[in-house]
């Protein structure tokens, strides 16, 4: 297990040299979800909790990971599944620089979105499984690939036709990151309606700043990606929300803070307020009002570089998921605070591990329980936060996802039993025997 980071209670205050209060460096991405930390840094909490925000930003979730590695970053904005992957080696060497998660940057944010011809030829064969969206528009792309389509030239099903004739599967999805919750959430998504994502699918990996271009040219038929994003295809008729991570999973993991290791053992005098500065960040995000001013600080160019009526239009909830509609509200579309929207569960980090096995990305036995633990961080969280008034922390690290509860409308998650949750599945690409893990992790390991 890696070194257990210490934490102290002292303000960052004490840290002063010279006047000057001390830097923390911070990588992120040009998406809606960095809010919190463009709001830490932009309404002074880094200040009022003793230190100076630095954000610096980068073009993709391979150079955060890169530049975290090197030492570049003291923290940054991350993919949920990042840390677990540099941890396991996931994409590029074991990572020097272990990564661990003790807030959550909100969830919600992101969505799937289809190209105009497909949505057009889905309603057309499944209009009622379209009007109800989410899970279900996973069932209507099943049927469409299911059964006999006419063709016309130029049409949706023409395209499937040419692919399928040259030995490509019917239609390729786009995600920006391989180990990315988004690319486990679209696989999920695809298997419910029982399409296997590598055979029935081709999914592309391919940088957010090309996928709307890709889209246009036919080259892919939908993606899934985070604010502004999403909605930018829609604007630009480019494509259609058929699915929000709000009806996949509305608690489910999303973006992270993810902390260097060694420079928290290092600075433990600024990790606290660190957390005690997201944290007043993310309670005042998730206040409607404050949306409004929120929207116009993300839409400066060093930022995401917007119109603020686009940002603020999602960050208020307010979804137009097809050109020329109105939108709907769905207040749940980005939680910044509420629910404890910024707790770091090691379940969430478990049930990653459990879909890096399912698609084969995991080849070798690996300790879950051991992964998850060091890798997210609760009692960092719990440790920042006791003093912080009004502040309702879980006690367990870990909690079951229950179907009822919005958990992909399928089967519940227990994650006390990966392994049994990981046999439940018929689709699976695994690369390993799950026997592995049961020789000497049974279900009580997990508990």
């Amino acid at each position: 297990m890696s070194k257990r980071v210490v934490t102290s209670k002292t303000s960052g205050f004490a840290s002063r040299k010279g006047g000057k209060l001390p830097i923390i460096r911070a990588g992120f991405l040009p998406l809606t979800d960095c809010a919190i930390l463009v709001m830490a840094r932009e309404k002074g909490f880094d200040r009022a909790h003793g230190f100076e925000l630095e954000l610096l930003r980068e073009s993709s979730w391979t150079t955060i990971r890169d530049k975290m590695d090197v030492g570049a970053f003291d923290c940054a904005h991350m993919s949920a599944g990042t840390p677990l992957a540099m941890r396991l080696g996931l994409g590029a060497p074991k990572t020097s620089e272990p990564v661990f998660v003790p807030f959550t940057l909100g969830r919600g944010g992101t969505a799937i979105v289809l190209a105009n011809a497909l949505v057009r030829e889905l309603k057309r064969l499944t209009p009622e499984l379209m009007a109800k969206g989410g899970m279900a528009a996973a069932q209507a792309i099943k049927q469409l690939l299911t059964m006999p389509v006419p063709a016309p030239i130029g049409s949706i099903g023409s395209q499937i036709s040419a692919r399928t004739r040259v030995g490509e599967p019917p239609l390729a999805l786009s995600v920006p990151y391989p180990y990315a919750s988004h690319n486990y959430d679209l696989r999920y998504w695809l298997a419910s309606a029982g399409l296997d994502p590598n055979r029935d699918v081709s999914i592309v990996i391919m940088a957010r700043g090309h996928m709307l271009q890709a889209l246009q040219s036919g080259r892919i038929q939908g993606f899934i990606i985070a604010e502004p994003w999403a909605s930018l295809a829609v604007t630009e008729n480019l494509g259609q929300i058929v699915a929000t991570k709000s009806q996949l999973w509305p608690g489910g993991p999303e973006k992270v803070l993810g902390v260097r290791q060694r420079w928290a053992e290092d600075n433990p005098e600024l990790l606290d307020p660190l957390i005690c500065a997201l944290d007043a960040a993310a309670r005042w995000l998730d206040i409607m009002e404050n949306r409004i001013e929120a929207a116009a600080i993300l839409s400066q160019e060093h930022y995401l570089g917007l119109p603020e009526q686009q940002i603020a239009a999602t960050l208020c909830g307010q979804i137009t998921i097809a050109h020329g509609r109105a939108p709907i509200q769905d207040d749940d579309y980005f939680v910044f605070h509420r629910n404890a929207a910024n707790f770091p569960w090691c379940s969430h980090a478990m049930w990653m591990l459990t879909q890096m096995i399912r698609w084969g990305d995991i080849r070798e036995p690996i300790d879950l329980k051991e992964i998850a633990r060091d890798a997210w961080r609760p009692d960092i969280y719990r440790e920042a936060l006791a003093g912080v008034t009004d502040h309702h922390t879980p006690i367990e690290d870990m909690k079951p996802e229950r179907h009822q509860g919005g958990f992909f409308q399928q089967q519940s998650f227990d994650p006390a039993d990966p392994i049994g949750y990981l046999n439940g599945f018929d689709l699976h690409a695994r690369r390993l025997n799950i026997a592995a893990f049961t020789a000497e992790d049974d279900a009580e390991t997990f508990g």
